[in-house]
């Protein structure tokens, strides 16, 4: 492989993935890159449809769009080049070009990380916010976001509904406590996984979250209300964001979900270049998709399933979009201290012949 190549593709899987699933395949043919979604991978109710690892492939995409002219090469990408193959997301080519010196959003590739941890207090600029608003290239797009205290605590109160969800629905619990590297040993032999690490959990709840992975003692523990103590919880973090995002797409089509996640990618790149952390809150978006679809049948309860309707159209009423609009993913944004990084599988393990 030309080893500009490699390097672009080594900074391409940095991308974020639904719980570090890391869903990529590479066919690699000179200067000529097959890049195909791999189902198996991430197999949550997040991922009806693969839209969660659809906004991861667009993710990746957007590194190479970044990185390639920095080892002199430009690229350009055909979204789903075999209309019988759904699994294939993109044919990138490459091309000679000039190189350029390295931007910060390429630097912030490898600084980016997801911050679940207390945020500290940090003012947010009208000119912060513009530049961030204006990361929306394509029609249909849409940022919004929010700085005000009583509007991050409303926002903060619906946004953990997924926390809540993760201990009510079977499902979204077999597969969150399939994705935990319980030690750092098993995070450095899978190279993937939510390391336990990175999920700001305190010493206490540590302990407390080897014990959580048994669905027949959580199922015990909501009778008496233990997944609304969770949904408490998680509120109580949210709302030490300094500011909350709801980003949107004009369709559910699956190149709307990869284009959404170069979006994505370049706010996050832009926030870690700022020096601001960010927890995105994409699953969430994608189950209440889901759930407006009437895909969740047998998956949620009837109250449930209303639960995340109504969420979904109060979350959509204060970004001011019409109830059709698809939510593509909420942002919670702030200062924060320096966190253990997800790790990331080696490069060989993604290239297919």
């Amino acid at each position: 492989m030309d080893l500009r190549l490699k390097s672009v593709l080594q900074h391409a899987i940095l991308a974020p993935s639904g719980d570090n699933c890391q869903p990529w395949k590479f066919s690699v043919k000179e200067l000529q890159v097959e890049l195909y979604n791999d189902p198996d991978r991430d197999t949550s109710l997040y991922n009806l449809k693969q839209r969660a690892s659809l906004i991861a492939h667009g993710a990746l995409l957007e590194n190479i769009r970044i990185t390639a002219p920095t080892v002199g090469l430009h690229s350009t990408f055909e979204l789903f080049p075999d209309p019988e193959n759904p699994h294939h997301i993109a044919s990138i080519h490459f091309a000679e070009c000039a190189i350029e010196a390295s931007s910060s959003q390429f630097q912030a590739i490898a600084e980016r990380q997801t911050n679940r941890e207390k945020y500290l207090p940090v003012t947010i600029s009208d000119s912060q916010i513009k530049s961030w608003q204006d990361l929306a290239e394509r029609d249909g797009e849409k940022i919004w976001l929010s700085c005000q205290t009583k509007q991050i605590a409303d926002l903060a109160r619906l946004l953990s509904l997924n926390d809540r969800l993760v201990f009510e629905v079977p499902e979204l619990h077999r597969f969150l406590f399939e994705q935990i590297r319980w030690s750092d040993s098993d995070a450095v032999t899978t190279g993937d996984g939510l390391d336990l690490k990175t999920l700001g959990l305190n010493a206490m709840d540590k302990v407390a979250f080897r014990f959580l992975k048994h669905q027949g003692l959580v199922v015990a523990l909501n009778k008496v209300g233990f997944s609304r103590i969770i949904q408490m919880k998680a509120g109580q973090l949210l709302k030490t964001a300094s500011a909350i995002v709801i980003m949107t797409i004009p369709s559910a089509s699956s190149q709307d979900y990869v284009h959404g996640g170069q979006l994505w990618q370049r706010l996050l790149l832009q926030l870690a270049s700022e020096g601001l952390t960010a927890q995105p809150i994409a699953g969430l978006a994608c189950l209440m998709q889901s759930a407006s679809e009437d895909l969740l049948t047998g998956e949620v309860t009837k109250g449930q399933l209303e639960l995340l309707n109504q969420t979904r159209g109060e979350l959509l009423n204060i970004a001011g979009c019409d109830h059709s609009t698809p939510l593509l993913a909420m942002f919670r944004i702030g200062k924060g201290a320096q966190v253990t990084r997800a790790l990331r599988m080696p490069l060989e393990a993604f290239l297919v012949n």
